[in-house]
């Protein structure tokens, strides 16, 4: 919903994607609940990594992906380490837990656009071809304009 549509529709109504990106990232952080600032500074971050990484790739696939690594992790330690329900509703962290968190969603981000640099991704769609001017567009399979 936020880097799916309403980033397009923001960055289309604004025509500008940073106001887009920002405010995406800003309510994304928002439906997350009750939280203190830290914890809020740390889902806008990992909003804004993951939105950037939508605008660098062209397509969600890489942020949704960076989502479920995260909540994988993050619910995989609880499981294996506490209580899931301490994760499901944890509203308070300290700031030091930004630097896990971006650690992360960098490390991610750079191995994303590695790949994508490698793959020579394709962000935009190519418009398409425009007949020739002096071709008639009704021409077709080499057949003459005259026959």
């Amino acid at each position: 919903m936020f880097r799916g549509y309403l980033m397009h529709a923001l960055g289309s109504l604004f025509n500008n994607r940073w106001v887009a990106l920002l405010t995406t990232s800003t309510l994304f952080a928002m439906a997350h609940g009750a939280q203190n600032i830290p914890l809020f500074f740390d889902r806008f971050m990992f909003g804004l990594i993951a939105g950037w990484l939508i605008l660098r790739t062209g397509g969600l696939e890489a942020g949704i992906a960076m989502h479920i690594l995260n909540n994988f992790l993050a619910f995989g330690f609880a499981i294996a380490f506490g209580d899931l329900t301490d994760s499901l509703t944890v509203a308070e962290v300290g700031w030091s837990n930004i630097i896990v968190t971006l650690t992360q969603a960098v490390t991610y981000a750079a191995l994303v656009l590695f790949v994508a640099k490698k793959m020579n991704l394709q962000t935009k769609t190519n418009p398409p071809a425009q007949p020739a001017v002096n071709q008639p567009p009704y021409a077709t399979f080499g057949v003459p304009s005259s026959a």
